[in-house]
């Protein structure tokens, strides 16, 4: 008896499994879902580092002097050479007056005038002066005026003073490399008085009162030594244990530097050896 009270269950139990079965077979079936493809790691860049630019600076419009590499050997002096070099670096750093600036111009004859500048070539500059327009020619202005005005006259003036500096420079140290008891001085060269040097005291000569140890000593420590052109000689005095004369006179300086005008003190011993120069003010 209990053997078929087992045996029922059993089928019981199998009868609604089977019937569980059929059941979801019938049923609709829901789609599985499906798992999500794991993107792949994309690789790292690096971020970009922008770093800020300067800001762009205005360029200077003013005329900027440019180097001129020298080729000038002072051993072995070429001063036209030196004078060209000179001439370009001044001229490299001259500023252009502008367009309606007021300026008062000279003019060699001594007269002054003063204006706005309405038009400014390489050969003249015109003035509005109020009650018109003048044009004044470069070559109508006072030295001082037209270096203020064009290159070419503020580069040759520059030229020039800073080329006769230099050459008289160059003179007075091959002075003293000649005469090696020569002592520097100011405003000249003094030579010691050795006493071994005769001569005779100093004296005007001729109409002109020339004087020829001044005139020697000039012409030996002159670059040009025949460009000599005395203008007027002193009168000799006596100076201390010597003597002294006075001398204006002109000489030309190396190529290229011009002319230059001298008014000088020549100092002498007593036997006219000319010992220092200086200039008269």
């Amino acid at each position: 008896m209990k053997l078929m009270t087992i045996i029922c269950k059993r089928a019981k139990t199998g009868l609604i499994f089977l019937l569980a079965l059929a059941f979801w077979a019938c049923a609709p079936q829901q789609p599985s879902p499906e798992a999500e493809s794991t993107p792949e790691s994309a690789s790292i860049k690096p971020l970009q580092i922008s770093t800020a630019l300067p800001k762009p600076t205005k360029k200077n419009q003013g005329v900027q002097p440019q180097t001129v590499s020298s080729t000038f050997d002072p051993k072995n002096p070429d001063w036209e050479l030196r004078y060209t070099e000179l001439h370009q670096g001044f001229a490299n750093e001259f500023k252009t007056p502008i367009i309606g600036q007021i300026v008062t111009i000279e003019l060699k004859s001594g007269l002054r005038q003063k204006g706005v500048i309405n038009d400014l070539t390489p050969t003249d500059v015109r003035l509005d002066i109020g009650n018109g327009t003048v044009a004044y020619p470069l070559e109508s202005l006072s030295e001082r005026s037209a270096a203020q005005l064009f290159k070419s006259s503020y580069a040759r003036k520059e030229a020039l003073k800073q080329g006769r500096v230099e050459f008289k420079r160059w003179q007075q140290m091959n002075h003293v490399a000649a005469n090696p008891t020569a002592v520097p001085m100011e405003n000249g060269v003094d030579a010691r008085d050795t006493g071994r040097v005769k001569g005779a005291p100093p004296k005007n000569e001729g109409s002109v009162g020339r004087v020829s140890q001044v005139d020697q000593y000039i012409r030996q420590n002159a670059a040009v030594p025949h460009s000599l052109r005395v203008k007027a000689w002193g009168k000799v005095q006596k100076h201390e244990k010597g003597y002294k004369v006075r001398v204006q006179y002109s000489l030309e300086s190396a190529e290229g530097f011009g002319t230059s005008n001298e008014d000088m003190m020549f100092f002498m011993y007593s036997n006219g050896r000319v010992y220092r120069k200086a200039p008269v003010k």
